[in-house]
């Protein structure tokens, strides 16, 4: 296998033979060899380096247009290596449609391959590129389904099977705030953040609302305004569980070291948590 040979012993007609195999193995969707190529291609291309990337391309483009979900998720699950890989021009020409595509439109297992390196793939690409992924983000923890009774196709949060793929996503949150521009985190992750917070899942809730403290905590002003404005939302909530949201949010902030009026807004949150009505919030203070 191409993979596992020593890069000094890989010849060009060795790349185009591989090449030209499995682009005729990708038309017959039987061929066992079309999983395996999916799967190794990027490892392939890492070993060759970007300089080699041109030969491999239209093998990679050819794969990204399969009906296969195995090919597919085989694909986004290395995504992340090749935004390391490639200069930002082939990225964006080669690599980014399909996975814009497969955030928004792709199945379950496709967009878990995404999210479980979600990091990874932003920090390997320039300002330019992270914004369009960033913007599909939301996409992630959706599918498509058919509506019960208009017989449409409609987004709905995925309540189980999915929760995995929400919590992935959550664990990463103070990473990609540490990494991207204020604004960036401002328009796009910060919103995101805050319906991690509301997921129906206890375990993403307490998952995002972690990471959100950690953000909380090296906030520059302007984040630390968006998020006090979205913790006074929560404080005035009717649904408990999004009071106890802001309250595990607010304890945990308290620990921190943060500016001395901002810590006056918290303790005020917090002494409001004190007298709810529901025991639960009570005890998060």
């Amino acid at each position: 296998m191409l993979v596992q040979l020593d890069p000094s012993v890989i010849t060009n007609n060795l790349i185009d033979t591989y090449v030209t195999f499995n682009l005729g193995a990708a038309e017959h969707p039987s061929v066992l060899g079309t999983s395996s190529c999916a799967g190794n291609i990027v490892a392939i291309a890492k070993k060759l380096g970007a300089g080699q990337w041109s030969r491999l391309r239209d093998l990679f483009i050819c794969l990204t247009r399969s009906q296969s979900d195995y090919i597919l998720a085989s694909l986004a699950g290395t995504i992340h290596e090749l935004a390391h890989l490639l200069p930002s021009d082939a990225f964006r020409h080669d690599v980014l449609p399909f996975l814009l595509k497969m955030m928004q439109e792709g199945s379950l297992s496709v967009r878990s391959g995404i999210a479980q390196n979600f990091f990874s793939l932003i920090s390997g690409l320039e300002d330019n590129l992270q914004e369009p992924c960033l913007h599909r983000v939301a996409h992630l923890p959706l599918c498509k389904t058919m509506h019960q009774t208009s017989g449409k196709h409609c987004c709905v949060t995925i309540c189980t099977k999915g929760w995995r793929l929400r919590a992935s996503l959550a664990r990463q949150l103070f990473q990609l705030a540490s990494l991207l521009r204020c604004d960036l985190v401002c328009k796009y992750l910060l919103p995101h953040a805050f319906q991690l917070c509301e997921d129906s899942v206890a375990y993403v809730r307490t998952e995002a609302t972690h990471q959100l403290a950690e953000i909380f905590a090296a906030a520059p002003p302007k984040q630390t305004a968006i998020i006090l404005e979205q913790l006074e939302t929560w404080q005035r909530s009717p649904n408990f569980k999004l009071r106890c949201v802001a309250a595990r949010l607010c304890s945990e902030a308290k620990q921190k070291p943060l500016m001395l009026e901002t810590m006056s807004r918290i303790h005020q949150l917090l002494s409001r948590f004190q007298l709810d009505a529901v025991v639960d919030v009570r005890r998060l203070v």
